[in-house]
């Protein structure tokens, strides 16, 4: 369904962001050093993302319960 689709842009989109963040470190790490207080802000971020990409798997998983039930 197109939901689905959405989902899967949404959790790719979700990835790259959170691989963009890993690269965002890297450089900071490699300009400032390791104890930059750029890379707290980042990992914070980073978090985020995580916790949002938590919730989007618990919507996917009542998604195919609601499916599996409809069937």
């Amino acid at each position: 369904g197109r939901r689905l689709d959405e989902l899967e842009e949404a959790t790719n989109k979700l990835q790259k962001s959170e691989d963009e963040l890993l690269d965002l470190q890297d450089k900071i790490i490699q300009a400032e050093g390791s104890n930059s207080s750029l890379l707290g802000d980042v990992e914070t971020l980073r978090k985020h993302l995580l916790k949002i990409q938590g919730k989007d798997e618990e919507v996917r998983k009542a998604e195919d319960l609601c499916r599996t039930v409809r069937e």
